[in-house]
């Protein structure tokens, strides 16, 4: 094995051999930590390709609490037992089921939406133009399942919203009471319970209110008066604007309301003025959307 520091942030290990990156803990860590290891798999450093990351616990019980954890983000996890490392989870490498995992992916409707198989994003607000359709990823492109797919929709959105729970998400605070979380599938991030949940904790508000204006990000702030709905409202705008000549999906600017994890509802705001917020230099790397066809 060799050690690792610049790359990762370390020190961790890397075995050249498995091609595992390796983290050795002696307290529980917390998910934001461990949805960080599981963030390099994939990745390429000086070392070679990292296509699985451990978890390796010194006491048994702190293993315990993180099998959980391992298991949704696809981690191996390890444990000294009498002396002995052991493997209590298998975890995922980065290439295990990468061409075929099925995904929700908003979209708006028009004609070659409904031809998919897909339901309102709200069932009880008509004028929200977003639908929940479903896609199996291919590594560079989806394959979107159509309304004769013959399968039962709240299975198909079961076993999709399960892949999301497993995406290590990014949640960044943009200013006080502002988060922006991003990902590939960051919009869809708004049908995860455990994500919501996440954010609630964070803002330490519930409800929020949540804006999906275009492919890969979530503007989140809590629904009061000291939230930062202007921001959001603003900063959800250009992101719109911006996707119109950029390769991702544009999507909505409506503010939507979530509670206790589940989108309820939506409020009526009329945005002003441009933002002066932006994203990281480095946005999270999307598929174009013309391979979303």
């Amino acid at each position: 094995m060799g050690l690792l520091t610049e790359k990762t942030g370390g020190p961790m290990l890397y075995d050249v051999e498995t091609q595992t990156l390796v983290e050795t803990v002696m307290t529980v860590p917390d998910r934001a930590k461990l949805e960080e290891l599981a963030g390099y798999r994939g990745k390429n450093i000086e070392q070679g390709r990292i296509a699985r990351v451990a978890v390796v616990c010194l006491d048994p019980t702190i293993a315990a609490n993180v099998k959980a954890d391992a298991e949704a983000l696809g981690l191996e996890l390890r444990a000294i037992v009498e002396g002995a490392e052991k493997v209590l989870v298998e975890g995922t490498t980065a290439d295990d089921g990468a061409e075929e995992l099925l995904y929700p992916i908003l979209r708006t409707g028009n004609a070659d939406t409904k031809l998919m198989l897909r339901r309102r994003l709200l069932d009880n607000a008509p004028e929200l133009d977003l639908w929940v359709t479903f896609a199996v990823d291919k590594g560079d492109h989806v394959v979107r399942l159509g309304e004769d797919v013959g399968r039962d929709i709240a299975k198909v959105e079961q076993e999709a919203l399960q892949n999301v729970a497993r995406r290590p998400f990014t949640i960044r605070e943009l200013k006080s009471n502002v988060l922006l979380i991003e990902d590939e599938y960051g919009a869809e991030g708004l049908l995860c319970k455990e994500l919501m949940q996440r954010i609630h904790q964070q803002l330490d508000a519930d409800p929020i209110i949540c804006a999906v204006p275009r492919q890969g990000v979530i503007i989140a702030t809590p629904m009061d008066p000291q939230g930062g709905l202007q921001v959001l409202t603003m900063l959800s705008a250009k992101l719109y604007s911006d996707a119109e000549t950029s390769q991702v999906r544009r999507l909505s600017q409506v503010p939507l309301i979530v509670s206790d994890g589940r989108l309820v509802g939506l409020v009526q705001v009329n945005p002003e003025g441009e933002s002066e917020h932006a994203l990281d230099d480095e946005p999270v790397k999307l598929k174009p959307w013309w391979k979303f066809w």
